[in-house]
């Protein structure tokens, strides 16, 4: 039979420490599974918060959060000369659909927005 323990819990951001996950998803209004998932560092943040298992932040081994990137592709508007680290990211800053700037960059589209794009 598992033993069922649960873990005191410490918010990174104004450390306030508490019993367990339930505790501290209550306070926070945060679901107990994303709490758990941050301090197993499945998880970066959730409403701005970040938590950690109060034995892993004593010991000093809190796990951190590396988001899987996919194979970012680097894309330049020919027109204005701007290079921008991912397709999401120039379709944010102009206001385009990013699967449009794809279909420009792949030659299917001469054109989006008004603007040529190219793979950088």
């Amino acid at each position: 039979m598992k033993n069922h323990n649960p873990r005191r819990i410490i918010c990174l951001e104004d450390k306030k420490i508490y019993n367990s996950e339930t505790e501290a998803s209550k306070y926070y209004t945060i679901s107990q599974s994303d709490i758990s998932n941050i301090c197993l560092g499945k998880r970066g943040k959730a409403k701005g918060l970040r938590f950690a298992f109060l034995i892993d932040y004593e010991n000093g081994v809190i796990p951190i959060f590396i988001p899987y990137k996919k194979n970012l592709k680097r894309v330049r508007c020919i027109d204005t000369g701007e290079i921008f680290s991912s397709i999401n990211g120039a379709g944010k800053e102009k206001g385009i659909l990013p699967s449009l700037i794809s279909s420009v960059c792949r030659g299917k589209r001469e054109k989006t927005g008004g603007l040529r794009w190219e793979y950088a």
